[in-house]
């Protein structure tokens, strides 16, 4: 029954692309509306949701044919996507979630409590090893005759410090959030942070040029902190449940990205540094953004053992959590300032990242790290290195031309993910 009604879905779903376009987050949007409206039963939930989504889908055809006229053909899809996050923002922080508490992480571990004490060692050691590769690699071939290496390697160690400065930082981000939200599919995207540090960025570069160095940053910034603001405004009355906090950053995250993608399409000679931007470039990093994404990294991480505590009870639940004398609410709101900070420097100094902070954790717990501490740990170093990998496969892959490792990342997670959903199918027990 359930492969059924996927089939029908899914045919359903290539039948509205094939007439229509891709229409972004209507299918997400009115069934979560038609729930929170009242819906409870699948028929209502099938009519209401259906209903929704006709009227989001007319109404922003409508929009865009009353605008045309002033700011030109807009694409229908962009429109529902920022008509749909809006209203999906507006009723959450009226609405009481139906969707707190969420499935506990659960894993395939394939590895024992032996292999668990030695996994950071080895880590760390993949670590060096990558790096010394991604340095040195193609020294002595024919693409690099006639440079020097110390050049080859001035060149080069700026983009391999900040690709893994800024997997270490998604990648404790994604591990902090999952721990706290109990969803092994959260991850710090998730939080809209990275959508509105990319709508920042945009914003200033649109507005201020580049005329200082500064105003990205700024733009960034400010950006994240808008958006972030948001999401927390939603989630308050909720305690920062997660259910309210994933959604809300959803629909931020759709929201920029929905803008985003309306100015790639304007036709804007500007767009083409925006859309490579979006895709996670590393081969524009300089000195000085290196050391200081590495500096934030250390910083990050040796501020990580403060939150020991929260990171292992929060993920008991609040009952047990409030026994044991800790606010929850205020403990998992500090946390994900503590995230969204992270995911803002790694989105500033790199572009929007996809898979790193999901995938990272997913392979700490596979490998054997037992322990939410643990855990935070060693995802830190597999982010690095999964970075570290990413830009190297990047540069080597279609030399002399250059992926950008955010796409290389996703080419990883992509496949790994469903691995790992085939893997844990077949071990998972019956309910």
């Amino acid at each position: 029954m359930r492969a059924l009604v996927l089939i029908i879905a899914t045919i359903l779903t290539a039948l509205v692309v094939a007439r229509v376009g891709v229409i972004a987050f209507v299918g997400l949007a009115a069934s979560r509306v038609a729930r929170m409206a009242g819906a409870r039963t699948i028929g209502e939930q099938l009519f209401w949701g259906a209903l929704i989504g006709g009227v989001l889908l007319l109404v922003a055809d409508g929009i865009v044919l009353v605008s045309a006229p002033l700011i030109g053909e807009v694409p229908t899809g962009t429109v529902t996507a920022i008509s749909g996050a809006i209203l999906m923002l507006a009723l959450l922080k009226s609405a009481p979630p139906s969707i707190d508490q969420l499935a506990p992480i659960v894993g395939h571990h394939s590895a024992g409590r032996t292999a668990g004490r030695f996994l950071l060692p080895v880590c760390l050691i993949i670590l060096v090893l990558v790096t010394i590769l991604s340095l040195t690699e193609q020294i002595f071939t024919q693409f690099s005759q006639g440079l020097e290496p110390l050049a080859l390697f001035a060149g080069r160690w700026p983009r391999v410090l900040t690709s893994a400065s800024a997997g270490a930082m998604l990648a404790m981000a994604g591990a902090i959030t999952q721990a706290i939200t109990r969803n092994p599919m959260a991850s710090p995207e998730g939080l809209g942070v990275s959508g509105g540090a990319g709508l920042g960025i945009i914003a200033a570069f649109f507005f201020g040029g580049m005329a200082s160095p500064l105003m990205p940053i700024a733009g960034g910034i400010l950006g994240a902190i808008l958006s972030f603001s948001l999401v927390l405004s939603v989630a308050r009355r909720r305690s920062y449940a997660a259910g309210p906090v994933l959604l809300g950053g959803i629909a931020v995250g759709a929201l920029a990205t929905a803008i985003i993608s309306l100015i790639v399409a304007s036709g804007d000679p500007r767009a083409s540094y925006i859309l490579a931007w979006t895709m996670g470039p590393t081969f524009r990093a300089t000195d000085i953004v290196a050391i200081i994404a590495f500096v934030l990294a250390l910083i990050g991480l040796a501020v990580s053992p403060l939150f020991r505590r929260w990171i292992d009870v929060l993920p008991l639940g609040d009952h047990t959590a409030r026994a044991l004398g800790m606010h929850p609410a205020r403990s998992r709101g500090v946390l994900l300032l503590f995230v969204a900070t992270l995911t803002g420097i790694a989105t500033l100094v790199v572009g929007p990242l996809s898979f790193v902070g999901m995938m990272a954790p997913h392979m700490a717990r596979m490998a054997g790290a037992r322990g939410q501490t643990r855990i935070v740990t060693a995802s830190t170093v597999i982010g690095a290195a999964l970075m570290v990998t990413a830009d190297w496969l990047g540069r080597t892959a279609d030399f002399p031309y250059e992926i950008p490792a955010g796409v290389i990342a996703a080419f990883i997670g992509g496949p790994y993910f469903l691995w790992v959903v085939s893997s844990s199918g077949k071990t998972a027990p019956r309910s």
